[in-house]
């Protein structure tokens, strides 16, 4: 099973070596790590080089400062073919046997289909703290757009599933990944166009540090609102727009209907009509808190 690692940089000179040595040392599958450097200006470079120098399976090349979401995309965009590929963050540490659960679990599906598991939380010096989440979390469209909370650190995707998300005349618009993560938009496709396995064990050490691009808790409404600022408003509005522009044609109904359910907001109508529709708040209400006052208000 050959699979192709797709990792972004930033300054990550602290932790990049036990990142890079967990994964390379994945045990049970042919692993490649290709790495992208988003504008670093410390040791991270020199570090990916040595790597480089020594290890074939390693290739790297640096870009302008995209962000982490328009990074990690620009990655897939510029992938080779292979069976499946990952995502990884900078900071983490993988258990050696990560990528061959992910790919025994999506071995012989035929369409495209999205893995990802939980987490184990560690602190700065990577002592173990708790698993992420206690029970799986919700993976729908609607809960995916309102707050994801399935880590692209631990996401594993099929070639067909990479086929649909590197079409060139079907890319969101990067300035939607500079509002919402890569995760986001790949769970969101994995939703409208297969099907997403989410495994309740964890694989991954998920480092958690003061220089943390991406954090474990961004929530929703006021605490992501402080996180993305004000443009963290609309954030679910603006996901559907991105979703139905981008993919006109295809999604399956009953995703269509919820992206729709959440582009009617921006009316009285429309937020009346959401919060009747009982199929869909049912689903949120799991989730979130407040959600009738996050429609009323506009924080939706």
């Amino acid at each position: 099973m050959k699979i192709n690692v797709l990792m972004s940089t930033y300054n990550g000179e602290k932790y990049l070596k036990e990142q890079i040595d967990s994964i390379l040392g994945q045990k049970g599958v042919d692993v490649h790590l290709t790495i992208r450097d988003d504008g670093s200006g410390d040791r991270t470079c020199e570090i990916i080089n040595d790597y480089v120098k020594t290890d074939p399976r390693v290739r790297f090349y640096k870009g302008d400062n995209l962000g982490p979401a328009n990074s990690f995309m620009d990655l897939l965009y510029q992938s080779e073919d292979y069976e499946y590929y990952a995502f990884a963050d900078q900071d983490d540490i993988w258990l050696e046997n990560k990528l061959l659960r992910a790919a025994d679990q999506l071995e012989g599906i035929k369409y495209p289909c999205l893995y990802a598991s939980n987490q184990i939380t560690v602190d700065s010096n990577g002592r173990q703290l708790e698993k992420r989440y206690s029970e799986a979390p919700p993976t729908d469209l609607a809960n995916t757009m309102i707050c994801n909370r399935l880590a692209g650190c631990t996401m594993v995707l099929n070639r067909k599933l990479r086929d649909i998300l590197v079409r060139k005349d079907i890319r969101p618009d990067p300035e939607f990944l500079r509002l919402r993560m890569h995760d986001v938009w790949v769970a969101m496709i994995a939703n409208c166009f297969g099907r997403i396995i989410y495994d309740p064990e964890a694989y991954i050490l998920y480092r958690q540090h003061d220089n943390n691009v991406v954090g474990a808790e961004i929530g929703t409404g006021i605490s992501y609102i402080r996180k993305k600022g004000m443009k963290g408003l609309k954030a679910p509005r603006r996901a559907a727009r991105e979703l139905i522009k981008t993919f006109d044609k295809g999604i399956k109904p009953g995703e269509r209907a919820v992206a729709e359910a959440f582009l009617g907001l921006k009316t009285l109508h429309g937020k009346i009509s959401f919060l009747r529709n009982r199929k869909l708040t049912g689903r949120l209400r799991k989730s979130t808190k407040n959600m009738g006052m996050k429609v009323i208000l506009g924080i939706w």
